[in-house]
């Protein structure tokens, strides 16, 4: 089964584990976590760490390197900067990383030269360091949709046996009913959870092959429960690709 990584996925990683952080930036000792997604007038850097006298700003991406990912990166610390000419940010070096999934030497030499350390990591090694070394389940349970309403799997049941009629959104609104934004939310929890195709904002909607085998195992007496063939086949799912 291929692995899909998100850079949020990364990212909640690295948060969590400050050892990782330090592995992946060849650091001697572990780096404190000063902000996560701090705004900034050119947008919103990543991670941003102090390790003893200077501040590590972090942007990562969970694709190949690209030459623009250099001016975002240079944008962000020239953004840090004035926040510590305003007193807004304690003073010390600005040492700027960028995390990318592939790298060569001249791409990193070139990254070096305009002050950037451009480094590569590979998402399964550190997925698989964080869920052998960590607690994945506390990890999974921490994991909220925006409507913590339809937290219960079982309130996405409806929409999701829709799909075997219609693959639109418009049309699946009419058929459920209900508030425009509580079916938004479920849909973004089924995606969440790989069940589904689908792009905001775009009519299209589908079932994955994960979805199908979901609807395959509902319990046809009870058919909003949570079936045990159903939960069963979302855990394996989740260990295998957590």
């Amino acid at each position: 089964m291929k692995l899909e990584v998100r850079e949020s996925q990364i990212e909640d990683v690295l948060v969590s584990a400050s050892v990782l952080t330090r592995r992946l930036l060849n650091l001697e000792d572990e780096p404190r976590l000063l902000v996560r997604q701090i705004i900034l007038p050119s947008g919103r850097l990543d991670l941003l760490y102090a390790y003893r006298t200077k501040l590590l700003p972090i942007e990562l991406k969970a694709v190949e390197f690209q030459r623009d990912f250099l001016d975002q990166v240079l944008c962000y610390k020239t953004g840090l900067a004035e926040y510590q000419q305003r007193g807004k940010l304690l003073h010390g070096d600005i040492d700027p990383y960028l995390l990318c999934t592939e790298t060569t030497s001249s791409e990193e030499s070139l990254a070096a030269q305009r002050g950037v350390k451009l480094t590569k990591y590979d998402p399964k090694e550190i997925l698989d360091f964080f869920y052998k070394n960590f607690k994945p389940i506390a990890f999974f349970t921490e994991m909220k949709p925006v409507d913590i309403g339809i937290w219960n799997l079982h309130l996405v049941h409806e929409f999701i046996y829709f799909l075997e009629q219609t693959n639109s959104v418009i049309r699946l609104r009419e058929l459920v009913g209900g508030s425009q934004k509580t079916l938004y939310n479920k849909i973004r929890f089924a995606f969440e959870l790989r069940l589904i195709n689908w792009v905001p904002n775009q009519d299209d909607i589908s079932l994955t092959n994960l979805g199908k085998q979901y609807v395959e195992r509902k319990d046809k007496t009870l058919p909003e429960r949570l079936s045990e063939e159903q939960a069963e086949l979302l855990r394996k799912f989740v260990i295998k690709n957590p």
